[in-house]
């Protein structure tokens, strides 16, 4: 099983035999990856069972490696935000550990009295409501959040407010 897509390894490597319905099927594959079985019968002119036949086959002779959701860039970044932490306790995660954290898009080491700054979803902090410092993945932290806007390709274009007079958490973060 390809680790990456999903699907099952190619079983030879020699070249796949493509017919026509084949080729049909992986059109209307590529113009839309959840299309059903039964749409895809219809437009091809197979039955169903013919069809999960062929996908089959094409998953396993590697011709088909995967179905991938095409995701706006938009909605990944929309209620983004800058969190900006100090560890205060003993020991501290690594920048490894924390883009771990669900809806955390990436990690910056910093050289300033903060250690990270964190570009993640709005959701990601939502449990630090509260002033004062936290607990971020099992670690003492102060953390303070500042809204980011976005332009093209996910570049910031535009943040307010200074650290020092944002937002700081008391809650504990996952």
């Amino acid at each position: 099983m390809d680790q990456w897509t999903g699907c099952p390894e190619p079983e030879t490597s020699s070249r796949p035999e493509v017919d026509v319905a084949d080729r049909m099927l992986i059109s209307l594959l590529r113009s839309n990856a959840c299309a059903e079985t039964h749409d895809l019968a219809s437009r091809i002119g197979l039955s169903r069972s013919q069809v999960r036949v062929r996908l089959r086959r094409l998953e396993r002779s590697g011709v088909v490696r995967g179905y991938h959701a095409r995701i706006s860039a938009r909605a990944v970044v929309e209620g983004c935000v800058l969190a900006f932490v100090r560890f205060t306790g003993d020991g501290r995660p690594t920048a490894g550990d924390l883009s771990g954290l669900a809806g955390v898009q990436r990690v910056h080491v910093l050289s300033s009295g903060w250690d990270y700054m964190i570009e993640a979803a709005e959701s990601c902090f939502a449990a630090c409501g509260a002033p004062g410092g936290g607990t971020l993945l099992g670690h003492e932290a102060d953390i303070a959040l500042l809204p980011v806007a976005h332009g093209r390709q996910g570049a910031t274009t535009g943040t307010t407010g200074e650290p020092s007079t944002l937002l700081r958490s008391t809650q504990t973060i996952r």
